[in-house]
């Protein structure tokens, strides 16, 4: 009787590994994993993603908020803890108030203009005008004239420009919204949007103390305070990037540059308010812009990391470009910036940094961030080199998504730390609504941990579902909860919210989760082998789930279809007749579990690369495509003892078997 030999694994706390082979990997790790998570080691559906309902009130204001492009968006929560969602859309500004049945309403700082008489055109088409500030404008940016939209293509100013008149100019725009006919008057005074330009489709988004700042890189900083925007004043924040808020100060990146603001509650007649001015950088002597070597620029993010060794718990300002990370450390009081003996600013990591401010994320100390190899970590503190994988890339597990991202995409990478996971974006592309991203990395931080055991932080691979444009987290009341823009079917932007637990997607929609296994060698990897049958073991059935089942061999590049299956736990219980036509009797219904689920004997496929059959091999891997809900608790694979060539299979030479010509070869 051939023999019977076993392989498969009963956890699988080490994750997912797809940076070596599925021959190299541990028992307990999968070869790769789509929409699952481990967490308690054990394997089940990632949570659902669930549409949050915004309410815009008019079909004009939804159509301008989910139908242009999609240029970042932030959080502000106010003083009253109520929590919004903010997001711009071809360079205007949009607000949800979350504490408010996600009531929408548009807070696009428009500033005067003045426009001379024109026809309006079809939407579409484009219409020329004078207006006198066209030299304040740049193509793309927009204008609201008696209620209609308009995008500008084209500012034309007169030469020599007249110095009474220096932006009184000709504009070509696009009407968006217009109504074909209708005359604009002469002297009419509309809005302008002095941001959208087409120069910059990216904007930062951070709150500092009571104000949300955006930044378009461009044009003066649009400041939210809760109830309106408005333009930054002279004396205000600047134009800039990427900001940081720590220590009292906010921090805005300008290229290669970066400046720090007052001292909050500085001066007692602006109180919290002094955090958006920058009045002491008149002083140079007393600190003004810094600079990093121009080999290392642009600055792509910022950010302060936790040290317990400060006073404030809060460690240097990090300076994050694309090749290199910079520590500045400046005492709370600017007068003593030019008495110190010490530089300000330093080297903290080189060859490395981060690709996206959006991507920079706090984890237990360390800063997590997008960098060119992946995922990397930054841990600024006193550490032990042997243990620690602080300052290193970290995601060479999941080398089967990173390996394929576009690096000029990477700058709208985004991350949130939720649920005790890092959530970071993967698989950029261009479209016409922005950058979207085709799935989230997962890396776990709390796979299985107790208080007598807890183990280190394992990558559950991706989770896909939405085509989503940035991911960000905030609290709604006193719970945390986590946000996705992404585009619908429709093409329009929406908001997402992801779970925590639950099992279905949209309420009701089944989450289809795939993973593999390591090729299994069965403690055996030079015995041949015919691959005899497959058990599964799951538990926590919720409805209808369906398995389809699938191997390969020897790492065949082509997984053979294996057997497909349906398992029925219902928990919901509702009559057929509504309403009932006698009492019923209400039935309290457990989630059910299946021991042994076998999936048979393979069928038989002819194997053309090795001139036999698809079951026969010397290692198998086994994927499983699920839709549904259940957690998968341990798998086992059987296999016979094959017999095999006592010499392998001769190479074919001269088109004859095992004749190879010697007669080139010399001694």
């Amino acid at each position: 009787m051939p023999e019977v030999l076993a392989d498969g694994f009963l956890s699988l706390e080490g994750g997912v590994h797809s940076g070596l082979s599925p021959s190299l990997i541990a028992q307990n790790q999968l070869a790769w994993a789509i929409n699952c998570t481990m967490r308690s080691g054990f394997l089940e559906p990632r949570p659902g993603f669930s549409r949050v309902r915004l309410n815009f009130g008019s079909e004009a204001l939804k159509k301008a908020a989910t139908t242009g492009y999609f240029y970042g968006a932030g959080v502000h929560r106010n003083d009253s803890c109520e929590t919004s969602l903010v997001w711009a859309v071809d360079g205007r500004l949009f607000e949800a108030n979350l504490n408010n049945n996600a009531n929408v309403r548009e807070i696009t700082p428009w500033v005067p203009v003045h426009v001379g008489s024109f026809i309006v055109p079809t939407i579409g088409a484009t219409v020329t005008f004078q207006m006198n500030e066209a030299g304040q404008y740049q193509p793309g940016q927009l204008l609201q004239i008696n209620g209609f939209t308009f995008r500008i293509e084209k500012i034309e100013l007169p030469d020599p420009i007249n110095p009474a008149t220096p932006d009184l100019g000709t504009v070509t725009a696009t009407s968006i919204d217009g109504t074909v006919g209708v005359i604009i008057p002469p002297a009419t005074i509309g809005h302008g949007l002095l941001v959208g330009s087409s120069l910059n489709r990216q904007y930062w988004f951070l709150q500092a103390e009571r104000y949300l700042i955006i930044q378009d890189g461009v044009n003066r900083p649009a400041l939210y305070d809760g109830s309106s925007a408005r333009r930054a004043g002279p004396k205000e924040v600047p134009t800039g990037g990427p900001m940081a808020y720590g220590q009292g100060r906010l921090w805005v990146a300008q290229g290669s540059s970066y400046l720090g603001g007052d001292m909050v509650n500085s001066d007692p007649l602006y109180g919290r308010d002094n955090v958006i001015r920058f009045t002491e950088n008149d002083y140079l002597n007393e600190g003004g812009s810094f600079i990093v070597p121009g080999n290392c620029n642009p600055i792509m993010g910022m950010a302060f990391g936790s040290n317990i060794d400060t006073a404030l718990g809060q460690a240097s300002l990090l300076i994050f470009t694309k090749n290199s990370i910079f520590a500045f450390d400046a005492p709370v009081d600017r007068e003593s910036w030019k008495d110190l003996n010490s530089p300000l600013q330093r080297f903290a990591l080189l060859d490395y940094g981060s690709f996206s401010q959006r991507s920079i994320v706090t984890c237990n100390g360390d800063l997590f961030f997008r960098a060119q190899d992946g995922v990397r970590s930054f841990f600024y503190a006193r550490r032990n080199f042997r243990e620690r994988w602080d300052n290193t890339p970290i995601s060479q597990e999941m080398h089967r998504a990173f390996n394929w991202d576009e690096e000029s995409l990477l700058h709208v990478a985004s991350a949130v730390n939720f649920d005790r996971r890092l959530l970071m974006t993967v698989g950029p592309e261009q479209t016409d609504r922005g950058v979207i991203h085709r799935g989230l990395t997962v890396l776990n931080f709390d796979l299985v941990g107790a208080l007598t055991k807890k183990l280190p932080p394992v990558w559950e691979g991706v989770w896909t579902g939405l085509r989503i444009l940035q991911i960000l987290k905030t609290r709604v009341g006193d719970v945390e909860k986590c946000f996705i823009f992404a585009l619908a079917d429709n093409n329009e932007i929406g908001v997402w919210e992801l779970t925590v637990a639950a099992h279905t997607d949209e309420g009701n929609q089944p989450i289809h989760w795939i993973w593999e296994t390591r090729s299994c060698d069965f403690q055996s990897s030079f015995i041949l082998k015919n691959l005899q049958s497959a058990q599964l073991w799951a538990d926590r059935f919720d409805g209808t789930v369906q398995f389809t089942s699938l191997w390969t061999n020897d790492q065949h590049p082509c997984w053979a279809p294996w057997v497909d299956w349906n398992e029925c736990g219902w928990l919901d219980y509702c009559p057929t007749v509504w309403p009932p036509e006698e009492c019923i009797t209400l039935k309290n219904t457990k989630q059910q579990f299946r021991n042994r689920m076998a999936l048979g004997k393979p069928p038989e496929y002819s194997d053309l690369i090795h001139t036999g059959f698809r079951h026969t091999g010397y290692e198998f891997q086994l994927r499983l495509e699920i839709l549904g809900y259940c957690r998968v608790k341990k798998l086992r694979i059987t296999s016979e003892r094959a017999a095999d060539r006592p010499y392998g299979k001769l190479p074919e030479a001269n088109g004859r078997l095992g004749q190879l010509d010697y007669s080139s070869q010399t001694a």
